[in-house]
């Protein structure tokens, strides 16, 4: 009867209604979901359009307000007038594909990866980046080959050292035996003082090398 496809009619619109606003519920929770991911991922992550115009980011860090004559993604994040020099979105925009490039501004030192967002036609539409500041990583970094080299030199020193002695102790054996020998007369004893002079003054010399290296 017309009662009956009224009352069905009304039941169906009554439970699409029910699904639609499930849908949307899950819609929301999911967006404030990625909200929360989006504000607290570490560094700062940005969508830029196709002209290196900022159209939103999560970094709290700067407070900017966006706007259309001043926006620009050099501008905001590194106070600059033009494209960065090895710039990964122009990368990105050019090939299409993911990049990262490191850029230093000022006294900072940063990682910057692109992301290009595609249409259904494969167009480029949108540039996700994510902006990370390596500054003190690259000076542990430093720190530590530093540390390493140091300590590669102190043992090449050490074995330098050690070298140095053992042909020390023998240089010290010969200047006894010719000390002995200009004793007995075998050679001319004022031309032998000399080299043992020389000979004594070499391995004083090569000592204070030895201190100088410990």
């Amino acid at each position: 009867s017309e009662e009956n496809e009224i009352k069905l009619l009304n039941e169906t619109f009554i439970s699409l209604k029910d699904q639609l606003d499930l849908h949307i519920n899950n819609l929301s929770r999911k967006n404030k979901e990625l909200e929360i991911i989006f504000k607290n991922f570490p560094g700062t992550i940005s969508i830029h359009d196709l002209d290196y115009n900022v159209i939103m980011y999560n970094d709290s860090e700067f407070n900017y307000n966006l706007r259309e004559d001043h926006s620009k993604c050099y501008d905001i994040f590194f106070g600059r007038s033009e494209i960065c020099p090895n710039c990964p979105v122009v990368e990105s925009i050019k090939t299409k594909e993911i990049c990262n490039h490191i850029i230093k501004n000022k006294d900072k030192i940063y990682s910057i990866s692109s992301f290009p967002v595609f249409d259904k036609d494969n167009n480029i539409t949108e540039i996700i980046v994510h902006r990370s500041d390596i500054t003190e990583k690259i000076v542990k970094d430093m720190e530590r080959e530093n540390s390493e080299r140091f300590s590669a030199i102190g043992q090449l020193a050490a074995g330098v050292t050690h070298e140095l002695k053992n042909n020390l102790s023998i240089m010290k054996g010969s200047h006894y035996l010719l000390s002995s020998m200009s004793n007995k007369n075998f050679v001319d004893t004022k031309i032998l003082n000399e080299i043992l002079q020389d000979f004594s003054i070499s391995i004083t010399d090569s000592e204070n090398i030895i201190s100088s290296l410990l």
